[in-house]
C-alpha cells in the first residue's frame, strides 16, 4: 500500500531505469520514478473503484433499482489525484500536457461515441490517443501521441505536477546566467521549489534572495523517531502526535547555500491546479524573456531556464519538405536553366553544396 515507498522506488529503478540499489539517482531519473509510481499508484486505486462499484451495482440488482446517481457514477470516469509531467530535453510542449492531462477525459468521449453509433469513433479506433485506461499507464507514458486541438477543448482530469529536469552549466552551475531566473521562479505561485544540491548530496530548496546569491534548503536526509500509533478494540491504528514531534519537523533555521556551489543538474517542479494556472505558469516564464525583466535586474543576455512550445515538433514533415525542395532544386527544368546561366557566364566554377 505505500507506493512511494523507498522499496518501490528502488524497485522502479532497477526495472526501467538499470540502477542497482546503492547507485545515485541523478534529478532526472528522481523525476521519472516518481511520474511511474504516480501512475502505478493511480492504476491501483482505478481497480480499487471498479470492484467498489461493481460490489454496488449488484447490491442494488439484488434489492432496488439502481439510483439516478448510481448510474451517473457508473458513467463517470475516476479521477486520479494528479499526474506528473516529466519535461524531457528542457523542453515543454503544452500539446503533450494537454494529451496527458485529458486521458480520462477522451476516454469518456470514446465510450458515449460508441454508445451514440458516431461515425467518427470508426475512424478512431486505431488511435493511440484513445487507450483504453485499464491498460498498462506506462505503455501510455513511453509511447504518448500527439493529437490535434481536440484536447486542448477538454477540461483536464486533474491537477498536474509539472517536473523540469535540468542541467545549468557543464561542470559548475553558472549562477552569472541562471542564477536570478532560477530564484525568480520560487516567487510563481506554482512552484514548489526545485531537487538539487551537490554530487551525492542531495536537498530540496524552496526558496532564494532577492539578488539570485543564496538560496534555502532543507535536508530530506534528516533521520527522526516516527510518531508513536496506538490501537484499541481492533480499530486500524491512529498516530499520536504531540506538540513536542510537530516542533521537531519544524526547522527553525534553514541553511543559506551559495547559488554557485550547487550542482549544476537540477529539477525544478510546479504544482497546476487546473489548465489556466498551467496557463498563468507559462505567461510568467514569457514574462521572463522581456526587456523590461532584464533591464530590472541589469541584464543585458538572460538566457531561458527550458522552453515552452505549443507543440512537439514534427521532424518526419520537416525531412520530407526540405528532401521536396531538393529535388524540385535539381529537377531537369532547373538543370536547363542552370545550364543556360553557366553558358552566360563562363567565369563562375564556383560548385555549390547542400548542407543536411
Amino acid at each position: 500500500e505505500s507506493f512511494y515507498s523507498l522499496h518501490n522506488m528502488v524497485a522502479a529503478g532497477v526495472s526501467r531505469y538499470e540502477k542497482l540499489p546503492g547507485e545515485w539517482y541523478g534529478p532526472g531519473t528522481a523525476c521519472q520514478v516518481l511520474r511511474d509510481l504516480c501512475e502505478l499508484h493511480y492504476r491501483h486505486m482505478l481497480m480499487e473503484e471498479r470492484r467498489r462499484r461493481k460490489a454496488q451495482q449488484a447490491e442494488e440488482y439484488y434489492t432496488t433499482d439502481p439510483s439516478s446517481e448510481s448510474k451517473k457514477e457508473a458513467n463517470e470516469l475516476f479521477r486520479p489525484m494528479l499526474r506528473v509531467y516529466v519535461a524531457q530535453q528542457g523542453s515543454v510542449y503544452r500539446d503533450a500536457v494537454d494529451e496527458i492531462m485529458t486521458r480520462d477525459g477522451r476516454a469518456l468521449q470514446k465510450l458515449e461515441r460508441e454508445k451514440k453509433g458516431d461515425p467518427k469513433q470508426e475512424n478512431a479506433e486505431n488511435d493511440g490517443d484513445a487507450i483504453d485506461i485499464h491498460d498498462d499507464p506506462l505503455r501510455f507514458l513511453m509511447n504518448a501521441p500527439v493529437e490535434t486541438n481536440e484536447a486542448a477543448e477538454i477540461p483536464w482530469d486533474t491537477s498536474l505536477l509539472l517536473m523540469v529536469p535540468l542541467r545549468l552549466g557543464l561542470k559548475n552551475f553558472n549562477a552569472k546566467a541562471y542564477g536570478i531566473s532560477l530564484a525568480h521562479t520560487f516567487s510563481f505561485p506554482q512552484s514548489v521549489g526545485f531537487v538539487g544540491g551537490s554530487p551525492r548530496h542531495a536537498l530540496w530548496f524552496y526558496g532564494a534572495s532577492s539578488n539570485g546569491t543564496k538560496i534555502y534548503g532543507l535536508d530530506p536526509h534528516t533521520v527522526q523517531s516516527a510518531p508513536y500509533r496506538k490501537r484499541s478494540n481492533n480499530e486500524k491504528s491512529g498516530v499520536s502526535i504531540s506538540d513536542d514531534y510537530l516542533r521537531s519537523v519544524r526547522c527553525a533555521n534553514p541553511p543559506a547555500i551559495d547559488m554557485n556551489r550547487i550542482d549544476p543538474s537540477l529539477a525544478l517542479a510546479f504544482y497546476c491546479r487546473d489548465r489556466a494556472d498551467f496557463d498563468n505558469l507559462c505567461q510568467s516564464f514569457a514574462d521572463m524573456k522581456s526587456d523590461s525583466f532584464r533591464k530590472m535586474h541589469g541584464k543585458t543576455n538572460m538566457p531561458e531556464l527550458f522552453s515552452i512550445a505549443d507543440a512537439i515538433p514534427d521532424y518526419n514533415t520537416d525531412v520530407s519538405s526540405a528532401m521536396a525542395e531538393m529535388m524540385m532544386s535539381s529537377s531537369p527544368s532547373n538543370d536547363v536553366a542552370d545550364f543556360e546561366d553557366e553558358t552566360d557566364d563562363e567565369t563562375d566554377d564556383d560548385d555549390e553544396y547542400v548542407m543536411l
